[in-house]
């Protein structure tokens, strides 16, 4: 597998993984932090399309640049925020 491939596999899972973290999240009554998300989430229910969508032009135009390594760190920040949705919807789940 080429590194391009790899990276762009650890990038799109960690953008599933917030997605279907964040989700979870709001199902189990927790609450968007982020303000720009928020704010997006009650314009349009498709929120998660629009931030996919975000996060793929980004990708592209980063690789375009040859950037590859901003796509990393885009993933382990994604992946990080990602962690943390799991970490507080466990939590509130104990709380519970």
């Amino acid at each position: 597998m080429s590194d391009l491939v790899f990276i762009w596999a650890v990038y799109l899972l960690a953008q599933f993984a917030d997605v279907a973290t964040t989700r979870a999240a709001l199902r189990g009554g927790l609450v968007e932090a982020n303000p720009l998300m928020a704010r997006l989430m009650g314009l349009t229910g498709n929120w998660w399309a629009v931030k996919f969508g975000v996060a793929l032009a980004a990708g592209i135009l980063l690789t375009w640049l040859g950037q590859e390594r901003w796509i990393m760190l885009l993933a382990a920040i994604t992946g990080g925020v990602a962690v943390n949705n799991w970490r507080l919807l466990r939590k509130e789940r104990e709380r519970r």
